[in-house]
C-alpha cells in the first residue's frame, strides 16, 4: 500500500473508532447458585453451578484462531465439547490491548463491547466476536486481575444463534475464579464502569484531532509550493499541540488510564513529526521530509490503535 493510501486507512479507522459513545450496560448480578461444584488445574480454580448441567470436559475444546490460554479449565454441557463449552484461564499476549493481538489482527469488526456484573466482579463483555478462521458462536469475557494479568472466560457453540452459547453466558454470571497457592479470587482490579463525563470529554477532543487532520493533511501533498506545504504541516503541528493539551488535561478513570496515555503520546508524537516536516519542506531536506513522513505514519497509526483500544473499554 502507497504512503497515501495508508495514511488515509489510518484516518478511516480513526474516524470510525471515534464515532459516538456509548456508556457500557452493566447487567445485574447473578444469583449466587444454592449447590457447587469445583473443578480446578494447577493454575485455576472455578467454582460453578452443579444445576447447569454443565460438566468438566470429556476431550479438548476446538483451538479457537488467535486467542491462547494457560492451563485452561473447560466445561461443555454433559462434557460435550462439541455442543459449545466454557474456557476459562489466563489470557496469553493481552499487552497494552484489552483483547490478545492475535485476536485482535483476526476481528472481521469490532465487537459489542459491555461492561457486565458477574457473581462477584466486573468483567468486559465481547460477544457477536467474528474471528478469521471461526465460523461458530463466540463470546469472550475478560477480567483484567492487574495491569498485565487477565483472565477469560471464553463461550463457544456451533452458532452465535445456539441455545448452548446463552447457557454459558449465564453460567460465566455464576462463577467464581481463583488462582494461585494460597488461592485467591479473581476480581477487576479497578472499577469498570465507563464514565460518561470523560467519554464525552475524551470524544470531542478526539473529534477535534480527526477534523483537522482529515482537512489539513490530504493538502501536504507533491505538487504544492513548498512555503504552503510548510505552512500547512506546521497548522497541523499547533492544532495537535493544542489538542494534546486538552487531552492532558483530561482526568481518565483509572481503568482507561493506560490508554489515555497512549493517546497522548501519539498526538504529541504527531505534533513533533508535522513541526519536523513543515522545517524539511521550508529548507528543501529530502532526508528531513522522509524521516518527519515516516513519524508521522507510526504516531497516526499508534493514534488509531489506542482509539480502538478506548473502543474496547467500553467507550464506544
Amino acid at each position: 500500500m502507497g504512503d497515501e493510501k495508508r495514511v488515509l486507512a489510518v484516518l478511516i479507522l480513526f474516524t470510525v473508532a471515534i464515532v459516538g459513545y456509548l456508556v457500557g450496560r452493566g447487567a445485574s448480578s447473578a444469583r449466587s447458585p444454592e449447590a457447587m461444584r469445583e473443578v480446578s488445574n494447577p493454575a485455576t480454580t472455578v467454582n460453578y453451578s452443579s444445576a447447569s448441567g454443565w460438566r468438566v470436559a470429556s476431550s479438548k475444546a476446538p483451538a479457537i484462531p488467535g486467542l491462547s490460554i494457560a492451563q485452561p479449565v473447560i466445561l461443555a454441557p454433559q462434557g460435550d465439547t462439541a455442543r459449545g463449552g466454557l474456557i476459562v484461564g489466563q489470557l496469553a499476549d493481552t499487552g497494552s490491548s484489552p483483547l490478545p493481538a492475535a485476536v485482535l489482527e483476526r476481528l472481521h469488526e469490532s465487537p459489542a463491547t459491555d461492561v457486565v456484573n458477574l457473581l462477584n466482579t466486573q468483567a468486559y463483555r465481547y460477544s457477536q466476536l467474528g474471528v478469521a478462521g471461526w465460523g461458530h458462536g463466540l463470546t469472550l469475557f475478560t477480567i483484567p486481575q492487574s495491569a498485565t494479568a487477565t483472565t477469560g472466560i471464553v463461550c463457544y457453540a456451533p452458532t452465535p444463534a445456539s441455545s448452548e452459547l446463552r447457557a454459558c453466558e449465564r453460567l460465566a454470571g455464576t462463577l467464581t475464579i481463583s488462582t494461585g497457592k494460597p488461592r485467591v479470587e479473581v476480581r477487576a482490579f479497578q472499577p469498570l464502569t465507563p464514565q460518561a463525563t470523560y467519554g464525552r470529554q475524551i470524544s470531542a477532543a478526539l473529534t477535534k484531532v480527526n477534523s483537522l487532520l482529515v482537512a489539513l493533511r490530504p493538502e501536504i501533498r507533491p505538487g504544492v509550493f513548498r512555503a504552503g506545504a510548510s505552512s500547512l504541516a506546521t497548522r497541523v503541528s499547533e492544532g495537535l499541540a493544542g489538542a494534546g493539551e486538552s487531552i492532558a488535561a483530561i482526568k481518565p478513570p483509572a481503568a482507561v488510564a493506560q490508554t489515555h496515555a497512549a493517546i497522548t503520546a501519539s498526538i504529541g508524537s504527531a505534533r513533533a513529526a508535522y513541526a519536523a516536516l513543515g522545517d524539511a519542506v521550508n529548507e528543501g531536506n529530502t532526508a528531513g521530509y522522509t524521516l518527519a513522513r515516516s513519524q508521522i505514519y507510526a504516531a497516526e497509526a499508534g493514534l488509531s490503535t489506542a482509539v480502538r483500544n478506548l473502543t474496547l473499554l467500553g467507550y464506544q
